[in-house]
């Protein structure tokens, strides 16, 4: 009879004979079965909470996310250390308990029970801090009125989301080119920062508001708030070719005679233009 492999047959006298039944192998000191249970989905899962945050929209989802994650780890110890403790012989696994709430440390002491040479354990500290500096609760501590505006700027025109516009020419580079040396201000209120772009298009002055929402976790929303030509604020038709004319500059809709199209002219100009 073919043995399943991970199983001893001993033959166990039932009182009709001898009756085969599988016996589960068990592990010596320093064997190289000893990743038995959980102890990779331990030391791996800090990452894989990284890589899971990018489907969490909201600072809400990001916090049950993180606590899913450590949860998990919590129990994937306890599921480990009732496997070793069921499997291995040899061992004195009853030091491992206290260690549930730690899992780094946890590692590092189930490694050095079981003779090891302590890589799952530095690579679960590894884990762990990367974990911690990288998650984006963490990263978010350093996104305020002071770095959003060169964030902003930074960011491709494709972001925008009411503007239409799939290029992913930086937002500062073609306001630079349709505004010219433009200034900015910021203001903050909520989770909505607001920034304020101004200069000259086409001779008048022009003034840009992006709103950006960041709520502590994730960015829900980058769109352009408003935009004011000459005093008035543009709205409908104008608003859009307005948005159009600033950020898609070499557009098919821009005037054929210059790359840098002009924006709508208040009604009383378009009067005395007339």
């Amino acid at each position: 009879m073919d043995e399943p492999s991970g199983f001893n047959y001993q033959p166990q006298y039932t009182g009709y004979g001898h009756n085969f039944k599988p016996v589960p192998q068990k592990l010596d000191q320093g064997s190289d079965r000893s990743d038995a249970g959980s102890i990779w989905y331990i030391t791996l899962l800090p990452i894989l909470g990284l890589f899971l945050q990018n489907f969490a929209i909201s600072k809400w989802a990001g916090m049950f996310l993180w606590a899913a994650v450590f949860f998990s780890w919590i129990i994937a110890c306890v599921l480990d250390y009732r496997v070793i403790s069921r499997e291995l012989e040899g061992f004195n696994t009853q030091v491992l308990s206290p260690w549930w709430l730690m899992p780094p440390v946890y590692v590092i002491k189930r490694e050095t029970l079981m003779g090891h040479d302590g890589l799952k354990g530095v690579i679960s500290i590894a884990a762990a801090v990367i974990a911690i500096g990288a998650n984006n609760f963490t990263a978010s501590r350093n996104i305020n009125e002071d770095s959003m505006t060169e964030i902003l700027e930074r960011t491709p025109v494709s972001s925008l989301e009411n503007a239409g516009i799939g290029s992913y020419d930086l937002i500062s580079d073609v306001l630079s080119e349709t505004l010219g040396e433009y200034t900015t201000e910021i203001e903050k209120n909520g989770s909505v920062y607001s920034v304020k772009f101004k200069g000259r298009h086409g001779g008048v002055s022009t003034e840009v508001v992006i709103n950006v929402t960041h709520d502590g976790f994730a960015y829900l929303g980058c769109e352009v708030e408003s935009i004011t030509s000459d005093g008035k604020v543009l709205e409908g038709d104008e608003f859009k070719e307005a948005i159009k004319a600033l950020f898609a500059p070499g557009s098919e809709q821009d005037s054929a005679d210059s790359s840098q199209a002009d924006l709508p002219l208040p009604d009383e100009e378009q009067a005395v233009a007339a």
